[in-house]
């Protein structure tokens, strides 16, 4: 179900410009509840990997660093937030902001509080670096994660669940068609 929105989106100009679009794919136009505003954070280090963290309430589950975006926030101030929640670090530089943005839908029977307010996710992502000495830091972080690696980017997106791939796979490729990303 995300898969084929993200997918359409993809090739789209800005998100508003995507509307007709996925009311053309999906025959049908749900109103009843919003996208969520997020931000999503890609590390990357100097060997060219991508920093994922395993869930502390999902065994196994691995994903990017990410959150939502609180009313009156601007999405640099938001991941600003999120990563030192979640990674227990304020200390990293923004390389680039994507150029676009992402939408997925959460799947049907999700039994998250998100999933019951929100129909799935709007992402802005951000490709950045930590700053000389610095990392994530379980112990300074809120609990989001019980654990961080670095993986290649094909094994990353492996390891992210499935509802969320396509996203994140059209998410790497914007980030990596513009200059800095050589071994993506």
């Amino acid at each position: 179900m995300g898969a084929g929105w993200c997918a359409a989106l993809a090739g789209q100009g800005p998100a508003g410009d995507a509307w007709s679009t996925a009311r053309r794919i999906k025959g049908s136009f749900m109103t009843e509840r919003p996208f969520r505003q997020s931000v999503v954070g890609v590390f990357v280090n100097d060997r060219g990997k991508i920093l994922l963290g395993e869930r502390s309430d999902a065994h196994g589950a691995w994903q990017l660093p990410q959150g939502g975006i609180d009313d009156g926030e601007s999405p640099e101030d938001a991941l600003r937030r999120e990563m030192r929640e979640e990674l227990g670090v304020s200390r990293f530089q923004i390389v680039r902001e994507g150029s676009r943005k992402c939408r997925y839908d959460f799947p049907p029977g999700l039994e998250a509080p998100v999933a019951r307010k929100y129909r799935g996710q709007e992402q802005t992502w951000f490709l950045l670096r930590f700053d000389d000495g610095t990392g994530p830091s379980l112990e300074s972080a809120d609990g989001e994660f019980r654990d961080f690696r670095w993986e290649e980017p094909a094994k990353a997106l492996a390891a992210i669940i499935e509802w969320k791939r396509q996203c994140y796979a059209v998410s790497y490729t914007h980030l990596r068609a513009h200059e800095t990303l050589r071994y993506l």
